[in-house]
């Protein structure tokens, strides 16, 4: 079976470093940026930049167009990743964080190999093993955007108390709980 793309073995090689790259630049750089727009809007936009260099990465069929635009989607890819974890940190009881956490990376090596599955099936449309993520990364942007909240951890650090206790009372009255906010002044 022909691949579309003809590569020499560096090639490939540099596409996986040039991703993995990418993730690292990512990382550090939503890190950042969480922490000056939010959680929230940062995992929005990380993963908009993922979805929109992973669709057009698929319109190249030659390689330096595509390991730029596989270096883009891993930028978003590798932003995604670490602020969704401090998202899920900020909100986990400390008792068992490190249980859920762990939960979480074995449904993520569940996807890995979901993914290997998905390629098996699509056979040699590398195309579309690109493009099927995108319709999942899409419906993580809708649930984002309408369902999830910006945490409340990065509300407080902004000074935003009011949008915290209203954040904490809506939580507080999905879950049929009764709590009183107390706030004390640090130096």
């Amino acid at each position: 079976v022909k691949m579309e793309i003809e590569m020499e073995t560096f090639e490939i090689g540099l596409l996986i470093s040039v991703q993995s790259f990418g993730s690292m630049i990512g990382g550090l750089l939503f890190s950042y940026i969480s922490d000056l727009k939010g959680r929230r809007v940062t995992m929005l936009w990380g993963i908009t930049t993922t979805v929109i260099c992973s669709i057009i990465w698929t319109l190249f069929s030659t390689f330096y167009p595509f390991a730029f635009f596989r270096f883009g989607a891993g930028i978003g890819y590798g932003g995604v990743l670490p602020v969704g974890v401090t998202y899920l940190t900020e909100y986990l009881p400390d008792h068992n964080r490190g249980s859920y956490l762990l939960i979480m990376e074995i449904f993520r090596c569940f996807g890995g190999l979901v993914c290997i599955f998905a390629a098996y099936i699509c056979g040699n449309s590398w195309r579309f093993f690109v493009l099927a993520p995108v319709v999942v990364l899409t419906v993580n942007m809708f649930i984002i955007y309408f369902f999830l909240p910006e945490s409340s951890r990065y509300l407080l650090f902004k000074g935003k108390t009011d949008e915290v206790v209203e954040l904490l009372q809506d939580m507080w009255e999905v879950n049929k709980w009764n709590f009183t906010v107390q706030f004390c002044e640090v130096d």
